[in-house]
Order: structure tokens, then C-alpha cells, then sequence
């Protein structure tokens, strides 16, 4: 004859939910436990649940904190960026006061480093207004949630311009563009599963900005 099997207080826990999603069905739990008629006499059913009670708040603690690190990190990539861009341009204005101080004098433009820059050949203004060509939208593999956007690079351009935003019917009410030195631009910290709208465009010499590439879409994975 088979035992008959005791029966079990229905538990439930996903062994594959994500940790804020773990803290919150146990508090939750706690919670409709604390409202049932034998708690307040059942001392092993408090203790056990003042224990859950305690992990969960820990629980809770450091997976704020992670939320706080990853909000920051995204922050310091977009100054970062900034930053980079903002030394650049302090050192092109390093380069333009040595060339303005030697006033086109060989002796004293060697005299500040010791060396000269070889003249290349300008690269000729074009009045092409054609988008960029190779524009591509692309999961970034050793990032979590991060998306990379880019275009194959011209000689002549000046800046790239990178917008997104989130109704792709409507890009002209998208925010103001991304300006970056380099033809690649990449977004962070993207919620997985959410689809990613951007378009590119390039400011080349003669300050003509390019026609915007199509809407690129990809989705977070």
C-alpha cells in the first residue's frame, strides 16, 4: 500500500525569475502568511518568516544599489563621451594658437615640439548631400542591453550625427542628435526585448549636412 502523500502549503518560487522579481514574491508571500489566523500562534511559522523577512530586505538593498551602479554607469558613458569630445576640441585650439604664435615660421613652428606636420592634401568640399552609406544597427555582444550604431566612414566628413528616439513614423519630433567625431556610436543599459529606432547622417567639409539614412530598428536582446 503507497503512503499517502502529506499535503504542502502551495509556495510557489521560479527558480529562473530575476532577483528583484524573487524579493518581491517572498515579501509578497510574507505579507499573506502575517494574515493568517495561525501566525500570531504558530512561533516556528514567525521565525521562519522574520528570516525570509530579513533576506528580502537585504535582497531588496542590493539589488537597488545595482539598479543606482548601472544608472550611473550610463551617465558616465554619456560624459565621458561628452568629454572626449569637448578635449578634442581644446586640442585643436592648442594646435591653432602654436600655428597662429609661428605665424607660418619653419624655425618656430619645430620649436615648440620638435617636429613639424606634413602638409596633406585637403581634402576636396562636396556639395553631395546623399546619406551615409552602410548605416547599421548592431547588438553589442560583451555589453548587456548595449546597441552600436554606425556607417562606413568618409574622409571628408567633419562629425556624424546619430539621433534616436521612439516613434519611428515620426522622426523630425525625435530629440536633437548625438554630433561624434567617429563614424560608430553606441547606446547602453537598453531594457532587453525593447526595440531601438535611430538614424544617421554626416556633416562633411563645406559644413553640408547629409540627407538622414532610413529609420534603422533593432531589438534589445
Amino acid at each position: 500500500m503507497n503512503p499517502i502523500e502529506p499535503l504542502k502549503v502551495d509556495l510557489p518560487l521560479s527558480t529562473t525569475a530575476a532577483p528583484k522579481t524573487v524579493a518581491s514574491t517572498c515579501a509578497a508571500q510574507s505579507s499573506v502568511i502575517k494574515q493568517a489566523p495561525g501566525y500570531a500562534t504558530t512561533p516556528a511559522v514567525q521565525a521562519a518568516v522574520g528570516d525570509m523577512d530579513t533576506a528580502v530586505t537585504a535582497l531588496q538593498a542590493t539589488v537597488g544599489k545595482l539598479d543606482n551602479l548601472d544608472a550611473e554607469r550610463s551617465a558616465l558613458i554619456t560624459t565621458r563621451t561628452a568629454q572626449v569630445s569637448t578635449l578634442r576640441l581644446k586640442h585643436d585650439n592648442v594646435a591653432t594658437a602654436l600655428n597662429t604664435a609661428s605665424n607660418n615660421d619653419p624655425q618656430a613652428v619645430q620649436a615648440w615640439v620638435g617636429k613639424t606636420k606634413s602638409r596633406a592634401k585637403p581634402t576636396p568640399v562636396t556639395t553631395s548631400t546623399n546619406p551615409p552609406d552602410g548605416a547599421q544597427l548592431a547588438i553589442v555582444k560583451s555589453s548587456h542591453g548595449s546597441v552600436k550604431a554606425s556607417c562606413t566612414p568618409e574622409a571628408g566628413a567633419l562629425s556624424y550625427l546619430f539621433q534616436q528616439g521612439g516613434d519611428p513614423a515620426h522622426p523630425e519630433t525625435w530629440p536633437a542628435p548625438f554630433v561624434a567625431r567617429g563614424h560608430t556610436f553606441k547606446v547602453h543599459n537598453q531594457p532587453i526585448g525593447q526595440p531601438i529606432y535611430m538614424r544617421i547622417a554626416i556633416v562633411r567639409r563645406g559644413s553640408v549636412q547629409s540627407q538622414w539614412t532610413p529609420v534603422l530598428q533593432i531589438v534589445v536582446r
